[in-house]
């Protein structure tokens, strides 16, 4: 690996631990029930960890290194099951 992959790679390594330390503060807490006087759409805490994985994989896998999504996210169907 060439010195300027390993930047590269300590790089986006470091964002996204920014991104999941971040995602951990500001979920901390947080119960099973809605928050109060929130209207929008429940969802469980698993939801939200599955959407954060989704979109490291689609941020790390399909945008960065332009490859597909792989396991498990090729076989979901997003328009049939859309959480």
């Amino acid at each position: 690996m060439t010195r300027a992959a390993e930047t590269e790679a300590g790089a986006l390594l470091a964002v996204l631990e920014r991104n999941r330390r971040t995602f951990a503060w500001k979920t901390d807490g947080l119960d099973d029930g809605p928050a109060h006087g929130d209207r929008r759409e429940h969802h469980e805490p698993g939801d939200l960890i599955a959407n954060m994985a989704l979109v490291e994989a689609d941020w790390l896998a399909v945008t960065t290194a332009g490859e597909g999504y792989g396991p498990p996210w090729e076989s979901v169907d997003v328009d049939a099951e859309p959480n």
